[in-house]
Formats: C-alpha cells, structure tokens, sequence
C-alpha cells in the first residue's frame, strides 16, 4: 500500500516548497475531473506530508532546544528523558535507539504522538460513557420509583374503594342491620376479592363478602353468607336443623327429620320466623326432609316433564305452622309414590292411598296403567297407583361420560318403575338400606334407584 511520499513521488522531507512542487507537478498529470478517485488520494497524501513537515520542524525545534539545554546544563535528568519519551509513548529507553538516526525518529514519533492523541480521546470518551450510564442508570431507577409509588398509590385507592363498596353494599341489602369496617382478607387466584366483617348485634358472627369481577366501572357480582349466618344462628337456637337446599348456592333451607314429626317441626319453625324480625329480610326458605334419595327432585316439586307439587320454596314472613304441615305431607306422599314407592310401609299406604288415588285420578292423561297395591302379608287391598309415562330428554353414556345427542324419549319415575316390573313378576328384590332395588334377570343383576328417572326402553330386557 503506497503512502504519501510514492503517490507524491519524493522521499520523506521537511521542505514544504519541495512537497508543494511535487504536489503542484502531479496535479498536471492527475485532473480532478478525470480521475477524481486518485486526485483525492493525491490531495489526502499532500496533506498529510504537510502536517509530517509541520510535526518533524516541531521536533527540530525541541531537539534543538534540548541539545542547548545539554551544552549549557549537560546531560539532562533522567526524569526529563523519561517525560519527554512517556508523551509519545515510548516505553522506558525505547526512545534511545533512535540517537543518531534523526529521520527515523520523526518517522515514528508522529505515529507515536497519534496513539497518544487516541488513547487521550478514548479516555476521555470513556469517561463521557461511564456518565451517561450513570445518568440512565439514575433516571431509570427513578422511573422505577415514581412507577412503584404510583403502583402502590393505585392499590391503595383500588382497596380503599373496595372497601368502600363493600361497605356501601351491606348497608344497602340490611339497612335495619350494623357492621364492622370490612377487612380484607385477600384476592384468590380467580380474581374474586374476600372480605370478613361482623353484624354489631351478633359480633360472634363472621360474614363473608366475595366481590367478583372488580373494575372502577361496578360491573361487580356479589356473594355473602350474612343471611345464611344469621339463619343458621337462629335456627339452632330453636332446635332446627338449617343449611342450603341441595344443588343451590343461595336458598335456605330448614330439615325436617321425620314426616311423622313434621307438625311439631312446622309449630317452631313458625314461632322462629315470628319471634326473630332480623329473619325477615330472607326472601324464600326451603322446607325439606332430611333423608330422601332425591333431593333435588323434591326441592323442585317434580321434573319439568313430570312436576308433582309446587317448588318446596315457602315466604318466611307468611308462614302458618298448619298450612305449612299440610303442603310438606301432600309433597312428601306424592314423591313417595313416584320415587321411593319401595320404601312406603303398609301403614302408609293406608294413610295415604285414598288421597294419591284422587291425585292420580285428577291428574290422569291416558298415557301409562293403573296398578293396584295390597299388603304383602295379608294380601289386604291397600290402594291403586297410576303408572304414568312422559316424553322427556334421555342421553347416551359411556359409563359416566356422556356420548352422542340428547334424543326424546319415553320416562318413567324410577318409583312408577317399581310398580310397573312388580306388576309384571319381574324378581324384585328392596336393598337393605332402601336406596333402591334390584331386578335379577337372566342370570344378571340389575340395580334401580341411582337416578330418578329411567327410560321405558330400559325395561324390555327386565320382565
């Protein structure tokens, strides 16, 4: 690769009048014009001859100085040498192979003075670095910061309203009732935000308030148990048993043991709902038994197809222990009929057969058989039961897995359906602990009483 003095066609010189006829001559061999590319680099080598000729007069000068400096002082310290040669570069006596060869120390002082020249520069570009980092550091821990604070800001404003909602929200539903300050008990992994409070009457009473779908806008679900603590508080008191009615999330429910007991059970229900006003906020209570195989059937008064009496849902503020009794005794002896007809005892039938007679009678459609019930001892005539079907969803399972389309087809309640295989000498065997029976067929054993309804194409291979 040429340097400066080939493309200027002279050797390394001080003269700036030498360099400058050399510069001069080879401008009338290279045009601009024509050949931009190597006037460039001509006028790029004329410059830098330029500074070599400025630096190496630089150099005369000092060394001038310094040999005056010899002759009137003598040898210089050692600490002057070492100053003089470090400002280039040099490494300790790298400077003093060059004594008496004058050329060779300009030609490489310069290149040392420009290494000296960058490392300068790169220091001190270090340096504007390093303080830059500095000050992105600083303004980024700053945001981190303001963004924390404000994080911490909004929280405490979001909790605060949460709160506040929450409060606001009680005093709504019981404006007749008082509450301690909601305490936040924390968020679950749902999102729904748990709160604890207590009524000021009953401080022994925790209630819990769950607030789903929390936004500033309100669109806001709420759940709390203060009705249903409240219920329960007073329903032992009376001796009642108290819970919520099965499959529900939100309704009442007292349970009675027995339907023999249900009069004396309805006399202090009644006194319950009379004597304790804080019980009048709850809208609906359920009356139910305690040990039935369906209770969802019972607390919904029947199927949609085949309903038997109105949903066992009762206005606590209405509640007459009389009346009460007569609809749970009409309810229970209809679901005993067409659901556990298995387990209804000779002295039941006798109770009730005349009036389940009149209610099959009454509610007949034509679509099902009458089957007559007598006492299994004595062969006594007990009373008559109306086998009814109806159309209503069946399903295909895979053992519990559900397989294919909902279709239609023809139900039976699985008590009518206990009727229905006795009348047709199918060997019918009651399970010990009357949680249905079962029905020995071709060498195989089939057991009813898992669901309340079963399909009539089910039965075929039964009888």
């Amino acid at each position: 690769m040429k340097n400066c003095w080939d493309i200027l066609g002279i050797g390394p010189t001080t003269d700036k009048k030498t360099i400058k006829r050399a510069y001069a001559a080879k401008t009338r061999e290279i045009h601009p014009e024509e050949k931009p590319e190597e006037f460039k680099q001509l006028y790029e080598a004329y410059q830098a001859a330029l500074k070599y000729a400025d630096y190496s007069l630089k150099i005369e000068r000092i060394e001038t100085e310094t040999a005056q400096t010899v002759e009137t002082a003598g040898e210089p310290e050692a600490e002057n040498e070492a100053l003089l040669w470090d400002a280039y570069g040099f490494q300790e006596g790298e400077g003093r192979g060059y004594q008496g060869d004058i050329q060779r120390l300009y030609r490489n002082l310069y290149p040392a003075f420009l290494y000296q020249q960058h490392e300068i520069a790169k220091k001190e570009n270090q340096k504007k670095i390093h303080k830059r980092i500095l000050l992105c550091l600083g303004i980024a821990v700053t945001a981190v910061l303001v963004c924390c604070a404000l994080i911490s800001v909004r929280d405490a404003r979001q909790r605060e309203n949460e709160r506040l909602f929450v409060a606001d929200y009680m005093a709504k539903q019981y404006p007749m009732a008082e509450f301690s300050e909601p305490e936040r008990l924390g968020e679950e992994e749902n999102g729904d935000i748990v709160y604890t409070l207590n009524p000021s009457a009953h401080p022994e009473l925790s209630v819990t308030v769950v607030v789903k779908d929390w936004d500033e806008e309100e669109n806001r679900r709420v759940t709390e148990d203060y009705g249903q603590a409240l219920f329960g508080f007073y329903a032992a008191q009376y001796g009642l048993e108290a819970g919520l009615a099965p499959y529900t999330a939100d309704t009442n429910a007292l349970f009675y043991p027995d339907i023999e007991e249900v009069d004396a059970f309805c006399e202090q229900a009644e006194k319950m709902f009379r004597e304790q006003e804080e019980l009048q906020m709850i809208p609906e209570v359920a009356f139910l038994p305690q040990n039935v195989l369906f209770s969802l059937v019972m607390f919904d008064g029947g199927s949609l197809e085949h309903p038997f009496a109105d949903k066992q849902v009762y206005d606590p503020k209405t509640v007459k222990a009389q009346e009460l009794s007569a609809s749970l005794r009409e309810a229970y002896m209809r679901y005993m009929f067409q659901y556990e007809s298995w387990n209804i005892t000779t002295e039941q039938y006798r109770e009730w057969g005349a009036a389940y007679e009149t209610y099959c009678e009454e509610g007949e459609n034509g679509d099902g058989e009458w089957h007559e019930v007598y006492d299994p001892d004595t062969g006594e005539y007990l009373c008559r039961a109306f086998v009814a079907a109806y159309e209503g969803m069946g399903m295909h399972f895979d053992g519990d897995k559900m397989t294919g389309a909902p279709f239609l087809t023809r139900l039976l309640t699985v008590g009518n359906v206990y009727y229905f295989l006795q009348e047709r000498g199918a060997d019918l065997t009651v399970k010990e602990d009357g949680s249905g029976f079962c029905v020995s067929v071709h060498g195989k054993t089939v057991d009813f009483g898992l669901y309340p309804t079963v399909a009539f194409d089910d039965l075929l291979d039964c009888y």
